[in-house]
């Protein structure tokens, strides 16, 4: 079993709180990213969670227990720094063992589970190099295999991946994903990689100056942000600012009907991602309303080409697989309504 809660938790170091009054729930064999910019409070939630930090207030459970009074060594609970923290006198097996040998000696059982961690953390043949004849790549995994050689209830991994170049990261974010498969330990990752969040977790929590600005699936993070700056944080850079008349939101790219009656003259904004604009040099009467635009420039990015367009003195940023698009082009655009994202204010 392993479940953790967080209660109101204000977290900092001294009066004024990091993070504010933060609720989160993980349940047993979940993968939970927190994922925000630098500073916004996720390294002091692990610090918090493993004991390394008292709170300034709320509680911590972990398997239903408050552990707020409790000491690190005493909860079941291991963190992954981001940097791992090897013994260069020891190989790696004594490195892998290394906790097991604090709780006593180690017995029998317990040296087959360390060759099996081995073998899952793909460190089997390297048992008696020292840790520093090792990679990047593979002292993580020492790191990795020592953590959960422990059988914890929580592991809880602090940007493990940041000093790794971009192949060794999918490696190990494959490891990582194989890991929990095979042993079902219950994850907290902090990352500020949007898609290593996305393609790492069961669920994202996005921290935004100290608060939790929303938390769910991946999909929903990224297709229904729950406001302007969480949509702009995955790179929905397309916004319309526009206001209700009638039963319409209208702005000069766009125009919809709203899902609710609100106040004519409310201001409103809507977003649509990058990916989800159409563009066609021809125009489609049946794709509905759309604007012209001109090409202002594109970028090639491999499978797609990125079109930056500019229509009424507005900016507008496409994905499209083709690459056919040249500056000063004109351009008909669509945006389609099932992709759009309506904020519409909690107080409206």
């Amino acid at each position: 079993m392993g479940t953790l809660e967080l209660n109101s938790l204000s977290l900092g170091y001294g009066d004024d709180p990091i993070v504010k009054d933060l609720d989160l729930t993980i349940t047993d064999g979940e993968m939970v990213s927190l994922l925000g910019p630098s500073g916004a409070g996720k390294t002091t939630i692990l610090k918090a969670v493993a004991g390394l930090l008292p709170p300034l207030s709320g509680d911590i459970r972990i398997d239903g227990k408050s552990v707020r009074e409790q000491p690190a060594e005493h909860r079941d609970a291991v963190l992954v720094f981001q940097q791992p923290l090897l013994f260069p006198f020891m190989n790696v097996e004594q490195n892998v063992g290394f906790g097991l040998r604090m709780r006593g000696s180690i017995t029998s059982t317990e040296k087959t589970r360390i060759q099996e961690i081995l073998r899952l953390t793909q460190l089997d043949g390297l048992e008696k190099r020292k840790t520093g004849q090792l990679s990047g790549g593979q002292q993580q995994r020492v790191s990795l295999a020592r953590a959960i050689v422990l059988k914890p209830s929580l592991l809880l991994l602090d940007e493990p991946f940041s000093n790794l170049d971009a192949n060794l990261r999918q490696d190990m974010r494959d490891l990582v994903r194989q890991i929990r498969s095979e042993t079902q330990i219950t994850m907290l990752f902090v990352t500020h990689d949007q898609t290593e969040a996305l393609m790492m977790s069961d669920k994202v929590g996005l921290l935004l100056d100290g608060r939790m600005r929303q938390f769910g699936t991946p999909q929903e993070l990224f297709h229904q942000p729950a406001d302007p700056d969480v949509a702009r944080f995955f790179g929905a850079v397309n916004f319309f600012h526009g206001v209700v008349r009638g039963d319409l939101f209208l702005s000069e790219l766009y125009q919809c009907p709203l899902p609710r009656h609100l106040d004519s003259g409310t201001n409103l904004s809507a977003t649509i991602r990058p990916e989800d604009v159409v563009i066609s040099l021809n125009g489609d009467r049946g794709r509905g309303h759309q604007v012209d635009a001109t090409v202002r420039r594109t970028n090639f990015e491999g499978m797609t080409t990125r079109v930056w367009m500019s229509s009424r003195n507005h900016d507008i940023v496409a994905l499209h697989p083709e690459q056919h698009f040249l500056p000063g082009q004109k351009v008909h655009v669509h945006f389609p309504p099932d992709k759009v994202r309506l904020f519409i204010p909690d107080n409206e």
